[in-house]
């Protein structure tokens, strides 16, 4: 016996506000993906890294918002994500060279 396929319905697929789809399209535009991270990397590796782009208002200070590592156990699997505060910095993180730790470039 075939399943049947249920479609679902547009109100769900709008259910979500139209403010916070736009984000969510915002952040993977912001978000860098990391690998070939060693096990004792520290989010400090990371920050101090990026430190010197400044914030979003061109200050000193952090561009990233968030770092998201991916975990196994409680270790971390090698891979992770910085999250930038706006695209415009993610951007200029990618002109830079990749960071280093542990003698390897992430």
């Amino acid at each position: 016996m075939p399943i049947p396929i249920v479609k679902a319905k547009k109100a769900d697929q709008e259910k979500q506000p139209e403010a916070e789809q736009e984000s969510w399209g915002d952040r993977g535009r912001r978000t860098l993906f990391f690998g070939k991270c060693p096990e004792e990397i520290k989010d400090k590796d990371i920050y101090n890294h990026y430190y010197e782009l400044g914030d979003a208002d061109g200050n000193r200070g952090t561009p990233i918002e968030t770092i998201k590592w991916q975990k196994d156990n409680g270790k971390r699997r090698g891979y992770g994500f910085v999250v930038f505060k706006t695209v415009e910095l993610r951007h200029k993180a990618l002109e830079m060279p990749p960071p280093k730790v542990g003698g390897r470039r992430l």
